[in-house]
């Protein structure tokens, strides 16, 4: 059958993978299940003879199936031979590799995709993505799309949003321990009438358990589902022993991830657990950055193209969503990702530092009220400035060009940049093409507005932080050095775009980063 791509999970009780795919047609959803071994590698600082201990080590355990390979490690141009572990086991699969990294003590082994989320490496290795266009014949999956294609048809999806009314005592908060009051279940479609359930906490959650059956969407939308509304619903159903399933598989026995508070930029954030569901997707209204800044369209464009179930995706933030690009582009390039980021910030000069350390230009504001001022706002300057300068980790201060008259120089400070083709900038290439496609498309298509519009402001948010994804300790492809050089770039850049402005006939009101504020000096200026 012609169908879509509509999520994938691991299956931990039967050693599986579990696709679901949507029938085109139809609207049929059906389980996909096949066997799946996650895979890390292992590179050794001392030597093969290290590798060849990890694997005498490694070869007692039935589940592991082990070999040697050449594998580029991260962003190196030439490959390695590395240890291929491969774990037919997947709940054992970070036990496993916790173990080999403390053999080698934590320092004498370098491991390789330790952290990519099960899922991911199932999508790739069979090349799929969610939400791709596939032909099913029942036993093999073939994709009929391109993860990065622009005027894809997305599937049509059935939604509704699932609430639930607590019998709170006025003024307190409400817990697991209050009974079922009232729930609704509306399907959005602009027909869908609002299925309200009420009655005994029996009565409403049998009809709640029968009104998915009968509306049985493809997408369920809680107020408030991770924190709060998944689980009180199931703890009402075991109190009142009631069977009730939100999927159309059975509900997975624990989150997809545990809640967390952590201190961050001055101030501690709380980081609910994550509740997703086995065959529908579960999308939280409340703690989703990008529903809440994108709606669904965005969040489902995003998907395609990070590779990244949209449950996952919509329980991250844009620099998390960044990475998975990078992760993605890399796996594709048969690269490895690193576990542990161990690159330090390259030794540098007072003088250097100085010059270096600083950020975007900002030209002092004029105090006043002016009219007929002209905005100039650059699109995507930074990313841009990362794909047309070749600004990358492996590109800045590469040993290769060293000492070469002809390598480009980053302004003010000095650097210089490969002449081979950078990684971040082979990443983001396609991501900048997509919006600035996307925000002409709005224009030109208005049936289609509402959907483009999505895919432009998720864009805009990883374009945002791919830049300072780079000064980030813990960015698997970032570097320090990366970002000193964009924000040289922006600085000459600006500076330019002052000076153009000034014999254009203009004089600059004001200037921050990336965009100036001109008012017309001379009659003959032109904005334009």
């Amino acid at each position: 059958m012609d169908a879509f791509v509509l999520d994938c999970h691991p299956d931990p009780t039967r050693n599986e993978m579990v696709l679901w795919l949507k029938a085109a047609r139809t609207g049929e959803v059906v389980a996909h299940r096949e066997p799946f071994a996650p895979t890390f590698h292992v590179a050794s600082r001392t030597g093969p003879h290290a590798l060849e201990r990890v694997q005498r080590k490694l070869a007692c355990i039935p589940q592991v199936e082990l070999d040697m390979v050449d594998k580029r490690l991260g962003l190196d141009h030439q490959p390695t031979r590395v240890l291929r572990v491969r774990v037919h086991t997947p709940g054992t699969f970070r036990h496993i590799a916790r173990t080999v990294d403390k053999l080698g003590q934590h320092r004498r082994l370098d491991l390789y995709d330790v952290d990519l989320r099960i899922s991911h490496q199932y999508l790739l290795s069979r090349d799929l993505f969610p939400f791709a266009r596939v032909a099913y014949d029942g036993q093999a999956v073939t994709l009929q799309d391109h993860q990065w294609a622009l005027d894809y048809q997305p599937p049509e999806l059935t939604k509704a949003k699932l609430e639930a009314q607590p019998a709170t005592p006025e003024g307190n908060v409400p817990s697991h321990q209050d009974p079922l009051a009232q729930a609704t279940l509306t399907p959005r479609t602009p027909e869908g009438e609002a299925i309200v359930l009420d009655g005994s906490e029996a009565d409403i959650l049998e009809g709640l358990h029968q009104a998915l059956d009968q509306v049985d969407p493809d997408v369920l939308f809680t107020p408030d589902g991770d924190r709060f509304l998944i689980r009180y619903l199931r703890h009402r159903a075991d109190q009142a022993g009631v069977p009730l399933q939100l999927g159309r598989a059975k509900d997975p026995p624990a989150p997809l991830r545990g809640e967390r508070s952590y201190f961050t930029y001055g101030k501690i954030a709380y980081q609910p657990r994550v509740e997703v569901l086995h065959g529908r997707l579960h999308i939280d209204m409340r703690d989703s950055f990008f529903f809440q800044e994108a709606g669904f369209w965005g969040l489902l464009d995003l998907s395609r193209i990070t590779s990244t179930p949209i449950q996952e995706l919509a329980r991250v933030g844009a620099g998390t969503a960044v990475t998975a690009i990078q992760i993605d582009r890399a796996k594709r390039e048969d690269r490895l990702v690193p576990w542990k980021k161990n690159r330090v910030e390259d030794p540098k000069t007072e003088h250097t530092l100085v010059k270096a350390d600083r950020g975007g230009f900002i030209f002092d504001p004029q105090v006043g009220l002016f009219d007929d001022v002209v905005e100039l706002d650059f699109a995507s300057m930074y990313p841009g400035i990362m794909v047309t300068r070749n600004v990358s980790p492996e590109t800045i201060l590469c040993p290769c060009c060293q000492g070469d008259p002809g390598a480009l120089r980053v302004p003010q400070v000095g650097y210089h940049t490969c002449k081979r083709s950078g990684f971040i900038g082979r990443a983001l290439a396609p991501l900048i093409e997509r919006r600035e496609t996307y925000k002409r498309w709005r224009k030109e298509r208005p049936e289609d507005k509402a959907r483009y519009q999505a895919a432009v402001d998720a864009i805009k948010w990883l374009a945002v932080c791919s830049f300072g994804y780079q000064g980030y300790r813990n960015a698997r492809f970032g570097r320090i050095e990366c970002h000193e050089a964009i924000c040289a770039w922006g600085r000459e850049i600006l500076l330019t775009c002052a000076e153009i402005a000034r014999e254009e006939g203009f004089e600059i009101i004001h200037g921050i980063v990336d965009s100036l504020w001109l008012k017309r000096i001379e009659p003959w200026a032109d904005a334009e």
